[in-house]
């Protein structure tokens, strides 16, 4: 009937509208959470510090720490290891590669001798220690990546003015070490936007197929009269 037809069409119309609504209230609120994805009350955002953590350990200079402090200073191949370590960064310790291309220099020997090799290593420790204000362990207990995190948002605030008034990046930094910084924190809050985009995306594809559900695929057809021929 038309009546039918009617009140068909304004519940659909209804229930569009409310899917409108709600994946606009979800764009809305992704927006929102992008905007908000570095800072909460002030503060770095979990989320955001331990994204920029991360990709701290896995720059140069994060990653030859990692493999330096996971040394074991008790074990027998403690200065073979060092040796290795020293090789495979060596731009991060300041030798020439071209120095160790060589298959007749050994490291070791280039540096001085083994007991050069513990010093030049154990010289690193105590310089990182005393640049991060910890002591930093070695071995297997090593704290090196706890103390990263720990320090990570001070690094951040070389980059990014958190201030009431300010809430951005900023527009200069001054040094190589800040400006691989501010790269890892845009590439983080990147990170953040895109994921939001994807959650409150995800919601509205689901409120869209939940309207058109309702108003379509749940609908009863009508019965069919069924035509019996009677016999007399």
């Amino acid at each position: 009937m038309a009546v039918d037809g009617v009140d068909n069409s304004n519940n659909n119309t209804a229930l569009y509208t409310a899917g409108a609504a709600l994946v606009g209230g979800g764009a809305g609120a992704g927006i929102g959470y992008a905007t908000k994805s570095i800072l909460k009350d002030g503060n770095y955002t979990d989320e955001f510090v331990s994204k920029v953590h991360k990709g701290i350990l896995n720059t140069d200079k994060g990653k030859a720490m990692s493999d330096l402090f996971a040394l074991d200073p008790k074990s027998e191949t403690y200065l073979t290891d060092c040796a290795n370590v020293i090789k495979k960064h060596a731009k991060i310790f300041g030798i020439d590669v071209k120095e160790l291309s060589s298959a007749d220099v050994k490291i070791a020997e280039m540096l001085g001798g083994s007991e050069q090799v513990r010093d030049f290593m154990e010289s690193f420790r105590i310089s990182i220690s005393a640049e991060l204000g910890e002591e930093i362990k070695l071995g297997k207990e090593s704290n090196i990546s706890e103390i990263l995190k720990k320090h990570t948002p001070d690094s951040l605030d070389k980059v990014f003015d958190r201030s009431k008034n300010k809430k951005a990046f900023k527009s200069e930094v001054n040094g190589e070490g800040a400006k691989e910084i501010l790269k890892l924190a845009k590439d983080a809050q990147k990170s953040l936007k895109l994921k939001a985009a994807g959650i409150y995306g995800a919601i509205g594809a689901g409120v869209l197929g939940l309207g058109t559900l309702l108003c379509c695929g749940g609908k009863k057809q009508p019965e069919q009269p069924q035509n019996i021929d009677q016999q007399a």
